[in-house]
Formats: C-alpha cells, structure tokens, sequence
C-alpha cells in the first residue's frame, strides 16, 4: 500500500497517511499508492510502555477515514505520511529514520512529537525534508522518550489546523465573501460553516455570476440540472440551505453590460438556458429482419 513498516520484538511501528489536497507536479507520485484509510492502535508487552502510548493517543480510537468528502471526489489525492514509535528508548531516533522512509508522501514540512518520562510532550518541526529540519543534531537529542509520532506533509490551503490562526481577522467581525460562481452549493456551505467556525459574527455571500439554472450541452463537465442549486431554489431557499446571512447574484443584465455590442456573441445557456444550438439527438436504431 505504498507504506514501509518495521517491527522490533517489543514494539510495533505504526503508519498512518493523511489524504491532503497536493500540487500537480506530485500527481503522478501519488498514482502509485493507495489512499485507503487506516485504523490506528498501539500494542505493547508492558504497562509503562502503555502508559507511555496513552499519552499519545486518547482514551478511545475512533477509526476515521481521509479524503472521502461530501463531493464525493475521486480525483488522485496527495497524502501525508504518519509515523509512530513506542517501547523504545530512542523513539525520536526511530520515528526520524521512518519519516525518511516516508519522505515520497510530504516535502514540504515535517515534525516528531516525542513523550518523555514525565509525561510532557515535546515538539520539533520545520519546513523542508526531513534532513533539513533535524540537520542539526541537537533538535533531535533534545526529544526523549519512549514514545513518538512523526509527520511529513505537502502544503495544503485551507486546513482546519489554520483556522486558528485567522480567528483575530474574523473572530466577531461580518464577513462578505466573493465567489465566482455557485453551482451545487457544496463548497459554499461548506465555506459558510468554515467561517463561523473561525468565529465570524456574520458571513454575507456575493456571487460574481448570475445563477447557473441550465447544464452546459458543448462540453463543459457541469452537473444535471436537478443538481444545480439555483434551479431547484429561489434566492432566499439558496441562502438558507448554504447557511449564509445573506446572497447576491450578478444580474445576466450586468453580465451582458461588460461585453457591451459583443454580448451576443458570448453563450449564456447556462444562465438563461438560451442554447444557441440545440443538441442533436441520436438516431433510432432500427433492426432489420432477414426474410
């Protein structure tokens, strides 16, 4: 499954990969690895080294699975890679030695967790390989324990972990978002959600587009028209299955008032299911008999 393990005789090396939105020019990497989901345990032949573990991980593992989202997307993923080490003396030492092995799946970031004999976690990370963040020794030396979780990772762009870091620009403030169309109202409920999360008192949603009410008939991949949003809703039923405080859309009006005289010769079907060119259907079969 695209994954190295290794076992000494009293602990058990634990790997877990994360699906994570990566760049195109790591595509064809990921081709050739499964993005099956994982279930996580630690087992161990003595109870310091599960007091250990339990330090690590919470009282109850739920199994749970990445990349499956409600989209529904198949498309190829990047993944990250987890690696864990408990029951030994060295884990940090370990857990380095098996990022290595894992460093196809993230090179762009990588750090080790490590807990030590009080219980304490300790932390190092950086971006960069995994050489790059623990080329000096001492970042290394200075995570002892018998147990550790390492990580590397490509960059995504809107991970959950960042929303904290965005709470202070929207923590209690009204927000208006722009997007440039919405068609299934998926990704801007999802957005909407997002955003109150991160604590914005009120999320407002301006489309740059008119409603999409009709599917594209001259090969732009868009979805049944039982599936588009705005055909099933009017305005405020659209607002409230995307959960937003308010929406607008661009006027097909405005749309046409930016290509002046040469309006007519752009398609808007989508919008206004005026096709200029309606699809030729299929002929009928017809079966001859043999007399």
């Amino acid at each position: 499954m695209g994954m190295a393990a290794a076992a000494t005789s009293t602990s058990r090396l634990l790997l877990h990969h994360h699906a994570a939105a990566g760049s195109e020019r790591h595509r064809k990497q990921q081709l050739r690895y499964s993005a099956g989901s994982f279930s996580l345990s630690l087992r161990s032949r003595s109870g310091q080294r599960e007091a250990a573990a339990a330090a690590l991980l919470p009282d109850r593992v739920t199994p749970f699975t990445y990349g499956v989202d409600e989209d529904d997307d198949d498309h190829p993923r990047e993944e990250c890679g987890l690696v864990g080490i408990v029951g030994e003396t060295d884990a940090a030492s370990l857990c380095y030695l098996g990022l290595q092995k894992l460093q196809h799946r993230g090179e762009e970031g990588a750090g080790i967790v490590a807990v030590g004999g009080d219980g304490k976690l300790k932390s190092v990370t950086g971006l960069g390989l995994v050489a790059d963040v623990f080329g000096d020794p001492s970042r290394l030396a200075s995570l002892p324990g018998t147990a550790a979780i390492g990580h590397v990772r490509y960059s995504t762009a809107g991970a959950a972990a960042s929303l904290r870091n965005v709470q202070p620009f929207l923590a209690g403030y009204r927000v208006v978002v722009v997007d440039d169309s919405l068609v299934r109202g998926t990704t801007s409920s999802k957005i909407v959600r997002l955003l109150r999360d991160a604590g914005a008192r009120e999320v407002h949603m301006r489309i740059a587009s008119p409603p999409v009410v009709g599917s594209c008939l001259y090969g732009i991949d868009t979805p049944s028209e039982g599936e588009l949003i705005s055909n099933r809703m009017d305005l405020e039923g659209v607002r409230r299955e995307i959960g937003s405080d308010s929406l607008a859309f661009l006027s097909l009006d405005k749309l046409h008032s930016i290509y002046g005289a040469e309006a007519e010769d752009y398609c808007d079907a989508c919008f206004s299911r005026k096709y200029p060119v309606l699809p030729t259907l299929p002929e009928p079969v017809v079966e001859l008999e043999e007399v």
